[in-house]
């Protein structure tokens, strides 16, 4: 699966893929439901080769082995077999990249591959992800969370929307970091 973030990218790498001689759809939501149908079927029959390279003539003739296709596909879609992901554009927010990521490691399958490609642009947001990827045993949530039922009385259940938006985009991230850094840098001054 391929990933991108807009319809006119993804046809236009769609297109691009198909000029170089790889067999390729698209899938985003401006296309036909019935079309997107179909699509996601042909890909859900192409079998990849085994890592000992095994025989893929079971492949039937109208398999396609590239999706090519925006968030739309990166959750609550059945596809089996996943192998690799690329995102060819950084995702916007950690819960696209997550669950772009996540297409090739679903159902047991851990030995999915993922490539991500990102410019200076996207830089500190991957210093990001890296990090947050080696902090990921030591990880824990910094605040109490605990529910309440309609009353307000705390029912002692964990909530982790009040701790964790979900929501929150690499750049929201990326300004506080900066502002940290920043407030960081100021105190460092004043008491040099």
């Amino acid at each position: 699966m391929v990933f991108l973030n807009t319809v006119k990218d993804v046809d236009g790498a769609t297109n691009g893929l198909r000029r170089a001689g790889i067999n390729a759809v698209p899938y985003h939501a401006k296309i036909p439901l019935s079309d997107r149908t179909e699509s996601l079927d042909r890909f859900r029959r192409y079998r990849a080769p085994t890592v000992d390279g095994g025989d893929v003539s079971n492949n039937d003739k109208d398999a396609i082995p590239v999706l090519v296709c925006t968030d739309v596909a990166s959750r609550g879609l059945d596809i089996p077999g996943v192998t690799a992901i690329v995102q060819l554009q950084f995702a916007l927010n950690v819960v696209s990249h997550l669950h772009r990521m996540g297409r090739c490691g679903r159902a047991g399958n851990r030995d999915g591959r993922g490539v991500i490609f990102y410019g200076p642009k996207e830089r500190e947001l991957v210093e990001v992800v890296r990090a947050a990827e080696e902090q990921q045993s030591r990880m824990t949530l910094k605040q109490d969370v605990e529910d309440e039922d309609e009353m307000g009385a705390n029912v002692g259940k964990g909530k982790v929307e009040k701790a964790f938006s979900r929501k929150r985009g690499f750049t929201k991230k990326r300004k506080k970091q900066r502002k940290r850094a920043l407030e960081s840098a100021e105190g460092a001054m004043e008491y040099d």
